[in-house]
């Protein structure tokens, strides 16, 4: 369980090190289209698209595994501050079981795009030029996969909480691992 974790935390850390460099150029680029256009009369042809179909795209579904890997979606603790971790497992495999239920749907949705934009090699018409889109529409079931992946994980340690009264998995920051030896887990 440990191995797999650690081998998900690793697929966590290379897509979020895309979605940031993914946010950095386009960061550049548009600061540049922005620049030509009102120094030189003369933007990045393609531009709009590329933020819309590739840059936009990575920087939503990347992450998504980085805010599952360490439980960081929103969560409301009116009514359970005060419970114990036992009765916060069996909500927490609800609330798991619930997300990989929708996530399988967005798989399996992103992916049936994806394939149909493959097959007839998708394109947006850019300036004077045409732009491929298709590749990007495979950032979505791959963010997904990563994401349910993560739930599956989750669920799996709430169950073991709900046996053996402990959990499996340590929460860690994904990204203070960068800093340490392999062997720590």
């Amino acid at each position: 369980m440990k191995a797999l974790d650690r081998l998900l935390m690793r697929l966590v850390q290379g897509f979020a090190l895309i979605a940031a460099c993914a946010m950095l150029v386009m960061m550049g680029q548009v600061t540049l289209d922005v620049l030509l256009r009102w120094l030189a009369n003369h933007p990045i042809d393609g531009t709009l698209e590329l933020v819309a179909n590739y840059y936009m795209v990575a920087l939503i579904f990347l992450p998504l595994g980085l805010l599952t890997y360490t439980r960081d979606h929103i969560t409301v603790e009116l009514f359970t501050r005060h419970m114990g971790e036992r009765p916060l497992a069996v909500l927490d495999l609800l609330g798991n079981v619930v997300a990989l239920i929708y996530v399988g749907v967005l798989i399996w949705m992103g992916t049936l795009e994806a394939w149909d934009m493959t097959l007839i090699g998708e394109t947006w018409t850019a300036g004077v030029g045409e732009i491929v889109v298709w590749p990007a529409r495979w950032l979505v079931p791959a963010g997904g996969l990563l994401m349910a992946a993560l739930f599956l994980l989750h669920a799996v340690d709430d169950l073991i909480m709900l046996v053996a009264g402990q959990r499996s998995l340590e929460p860690i920051n994904p990204f203070s691992a960068w800093d340490q030896d392999d062997t720590v887990a």
